[in-house]
């Protein structure tokens, strides 16, 4: 990065950095409460909940207690964009809305 500023003296691109991450990137993960505690600095749009079904690694048998643990006191919106609302977007799957 260095390098491209000394060449261009400025960023030469129309996004910043954090901009394109958060529009190519997504991380998927299980049980991780540092992915939860900083979604606000990475974003919701970058993080992804899976099981990682069937594979014994994952939650599998024990998702919903590890739901619960890793999301208590989270906002539902936050909660409800990581555990299945980005992946939707991401998909193009459009996500009933409750009455």
């Amino acid at each position: 990065m260095a390098q491209v500023f000394r060449l261009n003296e400025r960023w030469p691109y129309p996004l910043r950095p954090s901009e394109y991450v958060r529009r190519q990137i997504h991380v998927s993960f299980q049980e991780d409460p540092v992915a939860v505690a900083c979604r606000h600095i990475t974003g919701l749009s970058t993080l992804v909940w899976g099981v990682d079904y069937p594979h014994p690694e994952g939650t599998f048998r024990h998702s919903r207690e590890a739901i619960a643990n890793q999301f208590e006191g989270v906002d539902p919106v936050d909660r409800a964009a990581i555990l299945g609302g980005t992946t939707a977007k991401v998909f193009g799957f459009e996500i009933p809305v409750a009455a």
